[in-house]
């Protein structure tokens, strides 16, 4: 899949992005590694989806992934699924301690929700 839209995406001025979620954070890093070298200018990664992470194991997450793929942006796919979101005030917390985050793919109808994750950004 990831060749296929390199290929089809390819001369285009866009910023090109593929999700490389996986259920542990090594198979996440050959994922991203493997997009990073066809050109993909960043990727989607949601958490664990099957065991809740405390506030350290977030960042500890994205940090291993930054420090494999410093190039890559990052991008959190919040699907709704996962046992623990990132709230508003983790993503400042991730910002300010991760160099390559660059948003989030929120996936919830809560416009309160949303309102406070923007708001807090």
């Amino acid at each position: 899949m990831v060749d296929a839209f390199v290929r089809a995406t390819e001369g285009k001025e866009i910023m090109t992005q593929v999700g490389c979620t996986w259920i542990n954070t090594q198979n996440v890093i050959e994922r991203a590694r493997y997009a990073q070298t066809k050109g993909t200018m960043g990727v989607q990664v949601a958490l664990p989806f099957w065991h809740p992470l405390n506030s350290v194991e977030v960042i500890q997450f994205f940090t291993d992934l930054s420090y494999a793929c410093p190039d890559l942006a990052l991008m959190h796919y919040r699907s709704g699924r996962e046992r623990n979101s990132l709230q508003d005030r983790q993503y400042r917390k991730l910002a300010d301690e991760v160099p390559n985050p660059v948003g989030t793919k929120y996936m919830s109808s809560n416009f309160d929700e949303w309102m406070e994750l923007v708001g807090n950004s």
